[in-house]
């Protein structure tokens, strides 16, 4: 096959070996460009895409995060136990608590595997309003946009 390309080569005139080179560096320059070019355009494309995405939600609940610690502000003395009292207040909500570990009559540590994350930093926000504080929290990215969180809620000493 080689020795038979050869001598196709050889038969040519330089003018079609010239005519024949530029269409293979034409055909080459096109395979690299749809190829290889296109293909990673699309991918950083799309990578650009879901960043812009993530720095979105990731500022939107910084923001509600913002918002939370503003409003920070003395409630009403709760009475009762904590973890019953954010135990009810969650089912009023609509969240299951994977986990309510009272450490204390005045700290709870909580654990919710799925959640909005908007509407569970507005829930936080009620506690905060009902004298419960928020000590610490930590939200996850979860499937479908959701979080996952865990938090652990103190008493506010008025």
């Amino acid at each position: 096959m080689t020795a038979e390309l050869h001598r196709w080569w050889l038969a040519r005139s330089s003018r079609e070996k010239v005519l024949i080179g530029v269409m293979l560096v034409l055909a080459g320059g096109m395979f690299l460009w749809l190829a290889v070019v296109v293909p990673v355009d699309d991918a950083l494309g799309a990578a650009r895409a879901r960043h812009a995405a993530a720095l979105e939600r990731n500022a939107a609940i910084r923001t509600a995060v913002a918002l939370l610690e503003q409003k920070r502000a003395p409630g009403v003395p709760v009475s009762g136990a904590l973890d019953q009292i954010v135990a009810a207040s969650a089912g009023e909500a609509g969240f299951t608590l994977d986990a309510n570990m009272a450490a204390g009559a005045d700290t709870t540590a909580i654990t919710v595997a799925t959640a909005r994350a908007p509407a569970l930093l507005v829930w936080l926000d009620r506690l905060e309003q009902q004298g419960v504080g928020v000590e610490s929290l930590q939200l996850l990215p979860s499937a479908n946009g959701a979080v996952s969180a865990r938090a652990t809620l103190k008493v506010r000493k008025p």
